[in-house]
């Protein structure tokens, strides 16, 4: 496989990752609110949390591509600064649900979690696809 077949398959499978990510989490927040009825901390939390958590991947993802699309000529300083503000990102969206008494600390946390259990259940799908393929 070439260098531009590899990019080319990393950028659709992040691609697919982002997309996941989006219906996942309009998905789970859809089912909480209709299952508690309307409107909870929890739901807020969770919402919140996705949303950080889909921001954050997208930076990430960015960050990457022009890696790769520079390769050696990145300048080291760019993917710490991508991670702080990612860091910062998740931060916030915790500092936020514990600040207000209407989003939950703890929803929020599991919400930053989502983009990267897509990203662990696409991946394992991925590979269960080409071994059965080969």
């Amino acid at each position: 496989m070439t260098r531009a077949a590899d990019v080319n398959t990393f950028e659709s499978f992040q691609d697919r990752v982002v997309q996941a990510t989006a219906v996942a989490g309009l998905a789970v927040v859809a089912c909480a609110v209709a299952a508690s009825g309307g409107y909870t901390p929890v739901t807020g939390g969770l919402a919140v949390g996705m949303a950080a958590s889909l921001a954050s991947h997208w930076i990430k993802v960015r960050t990457l591509r022009g890696i790769g699309r520079r390769g050696a000529a990145t300048k080291p300083g760019l993917a710490s600064l991508a991670l702080l503000g990612r860091l910062g990102i998740c931060g916030a969206a915790l500092a936020a649900a514990s600040a207000t008494p209407h989003l939950d600390f703890w929803a929020a946390a599991a919400g930053l979690l989502l983009a990267n259990a897509v990203t662990v259940v696409l991946a394992v799908r991925d590979a269960r696809r080409t071994r059965t393929d080969t």
